[in-house]
């Protein structure tokens, strides 16, 4: 008998880990789970995160999911146009950026209502 699970795919701040070949494979059966209603896929990067932005794609590593972008001002974007960017001159900045509690107060901000008169972080 066919499983009645969901399967929920997030990453966080997640570095590319993957070459195209993989980034393929795990697309079609994410593609298969998901026409079963049984998958939904979800990569959160912060716009300024450097931790994505490594290894570089020009070595062949890629990201696996559908790009979701917390920003600063509290936003959420879904699957949006622009390709994350940045510079390698720029780490520590970057670096502090990928702290886990700084995702989980832009997640909240982006997902959470904000009472009246409260500033998102």
């Amino acid at each position: 008998a066919a499983s009645q699970h969901r399967l929920l795919f997030v990453t966080i701040g997640q570095p590319r880990f993957g070459d195209e070949r993989f980034r393929a494979w795990v697309d079609a059966e994410v593609e298969d789970l998901r026409a079963l209603g049984r998958c939904v896929t979800a990569r959160f990067v912060h716009e300024h995160d450097g931790v994505p932005l490594v290894p570089p794609e020009r070595f062949g590593y890629r990201h696996v999911g559908d790009l979701c972008v917390l920003t600063k001002a509290g936003d959420l974007l879904v699957r949006p146009r622009h390709l994350e960017n940045g510079s390698a001159e720029r780490v520590g900045e970057y670096l502090e950026d990928h702290n886990p509690l700084f995702y989980l107060n832009l997640v909240a901000s982006a997902l959470l209502p904000q009472p009246d008169g409260l500033a998102s972080p």
